[in-house]
């Protein structure tokens, strides 16, 4: 029998053979830890055939990282359902066990005390499976009965278990893994307090030297213990893998890490895992959760948070349909051009961002808006086929941003365009010119779309009460661009509008 030797190097080649040896299939994977799960995946007590999805590849990529203690403290924002407590908890002690060091220990917290325990007999069927105990027969239980809370081998490793609150007393651990901190039903500011002191002032002192920490959870509230440690200061700051339903192309709100962009999808809207959540699947979910800031948060990874420095995500009201007339509301687009497009995590000033604005009444309604990476010739081809869509035809004006790109493409357009293009030159901040809106806001006079309407809604209102705590603040400056032009210098505009209507 081919028996597996600690410390030999691990090759899918290795793996193979030690599936020909246990008569197992294995697919030809070329990530050990992915080849280690579809080798072991029904030896877990799993019933369902295995299903394989990119995102698993890249999950295995991390964790096998970890495992060789060459990565430092990270952040996974994964969306429920999609894999992560079976593969961080199951079947990663298990394949660094029999693979890296069986000495090591682990330290798995949550809040759901049950759930550890229920994973915990998961991970002791697998390393007692036959086929595990065949191919890597140095890893045995220490007792034959043991609590599901504390389970040692007989070479040292142990795998230990706290519900989040507890005391850890006596242990340390090389990795110290909480999944899911708290109920996403349970986030007044007091609990989520409590869970980041508690991370901090017990489980992360519990480290050994050259150890890590991984927090793995759906986000649930601005305020989580993801949120707080993706906002330490940069030194201090969990590298991040973020992971949403719906793709976000260079995603604003993903920190990075330093393996690189790990989302391979390409196609804005693309969704993660198709073969399990289809789009029929999401929407309903999407709905089964309530409001667009609850779809935000556990499906995007992207939390609204309730207050910023300017802005307060309770003061934008949602306006309703039927919309008004053409004819009973001043239509604006307002325009903000990067210098290029960027493919990989670059600066934050290469979105090209068009926003519909429109005067009804004494308030300020977000209609619409289109958001991309592109280079100029696809920011120029995006921009004149906006001006055939609906709503957007309708505008009295064009603001365009006279920096990066706008100028450029005033030039090449105003004779394609029949709407009036207006260069605008900001003579203020960007702060200055938030701080100047953030009354209109507070009083309501601030109206989104309803998500049927416009999907990204969640995502423009996070950015908006984020500012000026992040990477890219476009939606920002067009919001700021068109409230200056609608309340302060449209009047004689709006006249015309109407005298030619």
């Amino acid at each position: 029998m081919f028996v597996w030797a600690p410390g030999a190097l691990l090759t899918v080649d290795t793996l193979s053979l030690l599936a020909e040896a246990g008569h197992a299939k294995l697919s030809l994977s070329r990530e050990p830890m992915h080849a280690f799960v579809d080798l072991f995946w029904r030896d877990s007590g799993e019933t369902s055939e295995f299903c394989d999805n990119w995102h698993l590849h890249m999950l295995a990529a991390v964790l096998e990282e970890h495992a060789h203690k060459r990565m430092r403290d990270t952040v996974i924002n994964v969306p429920p359902g999609t894999g992560k407590t079976l593969w961080i908890q199951v079947f990663w002690p298990a394949f660094v066990w029999a693979l890296i060091d069986p000495k090591r220990c682990f330290i798995f917290t949550s809040y759901d005390r049950d759930k550890l325990h229920q994973i915990a007999r998961q991970f002791l069927r697998l390393i007692r499976s036959p086929l595990y105990q065949a191919m890597f027969p140095d890893v045995r239980c220490e007792r034959t009965s043991p609590a599901e809370a504390e389970i040692r081998n007989t070479k040292g490793g142990v795998r230990l278990a706290y519900q989040m609150g507890g005391a850890v007393t006596g242990h340390h651990g090389d990795h110290i893994v909480c999944d899911d901190a708290d109920k996403a039903d349970e986030t007044s500011p007091d609990q989520l307090s409590k869970t980041v002191e508690n991370w901090q002032m017990t489980f992360s002192t519990r480290l050994l030297p050259g150890g890590s920490r991984l927090i793995i959870m759906q986000r649930i509230n601005y305020d989580d213990l993801a949120g707080y440690m993706l906002r330490l200061p940069a030194k201090h700051r969990y590298e991040h893998v973020c992971y949403p339903m719906r793709y976000v192309p260079n995603c604003p709100w993903d920190m990075g890490c330093s393996l690189g962009n790990l989302d391979i999808r390409t196609q804005a809207g693309e969704l993660l895992w198709e073969e399990r959540y289809s789009e029929e699947k999401v929407s309903a979910l999407e709905v089964a959760l309530g409001t667009a800031q609850n779809a935000s948060a556990q499906l995007q990874q992207n939390p609204v948070p309730e207050k910023g420095n300017y802005f307060e995500a309770a003061w934008f009201g949602t306006w309703a349909l039927p919309l008004p007339r053409v004819n009973d509301m001043l239509v604006v687009q307002s325009w903000d051009l990067g210098f290029k497009g960027r493919t990989g995590k670059g600066t934050a000033d290469s979105w090209v961002h068009g926003a519909l604005w429109a005067k009804v009444g004494s308030e300020y309604w977000l209609l619409d808006e289109v958001r991309v990476h592109d280079n100029y010739a696809g920011t120029k081809k995006l921009f004149l086929s906006m001006q055939s869509r609906p709503l957007w035809k309708n505008a009295a004006k064009i603001l365009l941003e006279d920096k990066a790109n706008g100028p450029a493409l005033e030039s090449e357009v105003r004779d394609l365009v029949k709407i009036p293009i207006q260069m605008i030159n900001p003579d203020t901040s960007k702060v200055d010119r938030a701080r100047r809106h953030s009354a209109k806001a507070e009083a309501g006079w601030i109206k989104l779309p309803p998500v049927e309407e416009m999907p990204t809604v969640a995502e423009f209102l996070a950015e908006i009460v984020r500012f000026p705590n992040q990477k890219a603040n476009d939606r920002v400056d067009t919001m700021t661009q068109a409230l200056d032009y609608l309340a302060d210098g449209a009047m004689v505009d709006w006249r015309e509008v109407l005298e030619n209507m």
